[in-house]
């Protein structure tokens, strides 16, 4: 009798402990959606969340709105934020080991980081502004809940660096990438060429007339004049790959001159993809080509190639990879006058050229979108 009341109260001891270590680390770190937090805001401000979590902000300024909009994001997605500037500049292994090198590697050679660098140099300070008040919401959330922090962060045994209007930038680029990579269909097409099996080729790689229906996103809009409400109707629906959690956050903010809600992306201050008092919109893939590869007459040894039957010299990047656990790893990346290359297969160098990299600059219209009334 003894012996069975002592199991039942190590049972006990351990099923509460069980309990405390899952309310502190899986349960503490959830969004706080009661009482009131101090932040450094101009006004005060309210955030409510609706019964399925979707924050609705309230700010006395459009400023504090886009400071809020980082606040909220990082409660909800902060873990999802790291992860996605982490890939985007090839920066996994830091944090998950050596089984990530070889993708760091590969985009390493795309040289986000340094386009989002150049980027910032040349976007207009409006739109810089934003980006800058929206990683001010993020740092704020990450610097008051140190040790407390989502779970992901302690089960990989590591703490988020403070978000910049770079990480927010590598945010887009991911996107852009993920929408506009195709030079790895170019290099399967050549393969299929070189083997002298053009029914294949056209058969894998069909070519698309201008009035094909081509896969990708969808919208539908309809008139008022069509419709029992009399207003008119518009459903988007833009395909991305699934994922969890969702490539989108839901948010609405609202401040003077402001009441917009809809999709955002986690990184990105405003609303995306929404609709506000006066109109609404939507986004689609228009599958634009906008990546060629060339094939340089490359001395990967010197750096020297030709072009135009004169001989230049490619820039070198040399790209660290940090490894957890293990020492970092040299990913050099030549750069051409037409891009970084970004393969090397049977003695030939494929430099690739994409109009991320071209230095006309980058400009984030999103909050005037949200604004407008026509």
């Amino acid at each position: 009798m003894l012996l069975r009341w002592a199991l039942r109260a190590v049972n006990a001891v351990i099923a509460l402990a069980a309990l405390g270590a899952a309310w502190w680390f899986a349960w503490r770190p959830l969004p706080q959606t009661s009482g009131v937090v101090r932040l450094p805001v101009a006004q005060k401000a309210t955030v409510v969340r609706d019964e399925r979590g979707v924050p609705h902000v309230r700010a006395a300024s459009l400023e504090d709105a886009a400071f809020l909009h980082g606040y909220v994001t990082a409660q909800d997605r902060l873990w999802q934020m790291d992860a996605l500037r982490r890939l985007a500049a090839g920066e996994l292994s830091e944090v998950l080991g050596d089984g990530f090198v070889e993708a760091d590697t590969e985009t390493r050679r795309l040289l986000l980081r340094r386009t989002a660098q150049d980027q910032l140099r040349t976007m207009p300070a409006g739109d810089r502004k934003w980006l800058a008040l929206y990683a001010a919401g993020v740092n704020s959330y990450i610097e008051s809940h140190r040790g407390k922090l989502p779970l992901e962060f302690s089960l990989l045994q590591y703490e988020p660096r403070p978000w910049t209007v770079v990480d927010s930038l590598l945010a887009a680029l991911h996107m852009y990438r993920t929408l506009t990579t195709s030079w790895r269909d170019e290099v399967q097409r050549v393969r299929l060429l070189r083997g002298g099996d053009m029914r294949k080729v056209r058969e894998l790689f069909p070519a698309r007339m201008g009035g094909d229906v081509q896969p990708g996103s969808n919208a539908w809009v309809v008139a008022g004049r069509r419709t029992a409400s009399g207003k008119p109707l518009l459903a988007n629906d833009p395909h991305l790959e699934f994922s969890f959690p969702s490539t989108w956050h839901m948010v609405h903010l609202e401040a003077p001159g402001l009441n917009v809600a809809g999709a955002a992306l986690p990184g990105l201050p405003f609303v995306i993809v929404g609709h506000n008092e006066h109109i609404a919109w939507g986004v689609t893939n228009l599958q634009f080509d906008v990546q060629d590869l060339y094939i340089e007459q490359f001395d990967p040894a010197t750096g020297r190639y030709l072009f135009r039957g004169q001989v230049e010299q490619a820039r070198l990047e040399r790209e660290f990879i940090a490894v957890r656990g293990g020492k970092p790893v040299e990913a050099p990346v030549w750069v051409t006058r037409h891009g970084p290359v970004v393969l090397t297969e049977g003695g030939r160098h494929l430099a690739l050229r994409w109009i991320a990299h071209a230095p006309d600059g980058f400009e984030y219209p999103i909050p005037r979108l949200n604004q407008a009334t026509n």
